[in-house]
């Protein structure tokens, strides 16, 4: 990858703990601009059990594919957000939302 001035990132935070660990991440990305001039551009993404949950269909808005190939790199937080039964909310394939 060829040094640019600026990278274009996308943050999925996830659920539950994921979002701290992506906000602490974020901030550590200023940090870094701050002692070498690169800057970031984020675009952050919700998604996860938590998303699926309110939402129904996906565990991600319709458009994060195409949000995610454009991005020079990908921050993921975690995702696992526990159901009604305390395990991972899966999804109508079965899959983890999220995963």
């Amino acid at each position: 990858m060829q040094r640019k001035d600026a990278y274009d990132l996308v943050v999925l935070p996830g659920d539950g703990i994921g979002v701290e660990v992506a906000a602490d991440a974020c901030a550590l990305l200023d940090v870094v601009t701050a002692g070498t001039g690169v800057g970031f551009r984020i675009d952050e993404i919700p998604c996860g059990g938590r998303f699926y949950l309110e939402h129904g269909r996906r565990d991600w808005p319709d458009d994060a594919e195409e949000r995610c190939e454009r991005a020079d790199a990908i921050l993921l937080g975690a995702v696992g957000w526990a159901g009604p039964d305390g395990a991972p909310v899966t999804m109508a394939d079965g899959k983890m939302a999220g995963w």
